[in-house]
């Protein structure tokens, strides 16, 4: 278990911000995304969080937490050694890199340029070798049953409204199939460590 208590919060690709109005901390938190319709709607629900449209790469702060969850799968080939210097570049030295992505168990989707297993996500992430990598989950078992339970609870047809026993699916699955393996885990969440360099850059967002 890492314990982190940051003074900021960077979440890349925040959507509808959900991350950061979920994080009960008074900390200063920024959530950016190039979808304005997403950032509308972070904004109208914030819990004090800022959220705005930007790139990162115009983000001129260093912030000692940075978040990219379920977003590289999103990127083009291409752009993502730019992309991946442009947010591993706004963690302060010695601050923290939280990322996830879908595994390549999870069969992809239209909107997914790749799911990924470790070496390929190794390969783009720790190129430029700023980071030391502190831990790696597999999470959400993908099971035959796990899918149909899931899909019996949600679908376009119906859905369950009683939060008692919504209550009670989602804590079962969480002690059952929060946790899984290379083999059936859906979903690789990293927490990497910036290094130390002998010259920082960058400002501060306190």
């Amino acid at each position: 278990v890492i314990n982190i208590n940051p003074s900021s919060i960077l979440d890349v690709g925040c959507g509808d911000g959900r991350l950061l109005n979920s994080i009960n901390l008074n900390v200063k938190k920024l959530g950016v995304d190039l979808s304005e319709e997403a950032i509308k709607f972070a904004n109208a629900f914030s819990t004090g969080a800022v959220f705005k449209v930007a790139d990162v790469a115009n983000i001129d702060f260093d912030f000692e937490v940075v978040t990219l969850i379920e977003v590289l799968e999103h990127v083009p080939d291409d752009y993502i050694p730019i992309f991946l210097s442009n947010v591993i570049g706004s963690v302060k030295e010695g601050g923290y890199f939280i990322i996830s992505v879908p595994s390549d168990v999870v069969p992809l989707t239209e909107k997914h340029y790749r799911h990924y297993n470790s070496q390929l996500l190794t390969e783009q992430v720790e190129v430029n070798n700023d980071l030391e990598l502190l831990t790696e989950d597999w999470v959400y078992r993908e099971t035959f049953f796990s899918k149909i339970v899931i899909k019996l609870l949600e679908n376009k047809y119906w859905g369950i409204n009683s939060s008692s026993i919504l209550h009670k699916f989602w804590n079962w699955h969480q002690k059952n199939y929060s946790l899984g393996s290379p083999k059936d885990g859906a979903h690789i969440v990293r927490v990497y460590k910036k290094k130390y360099m002998e010259k920082s850059s960058g400002g501060s967002f306190d």
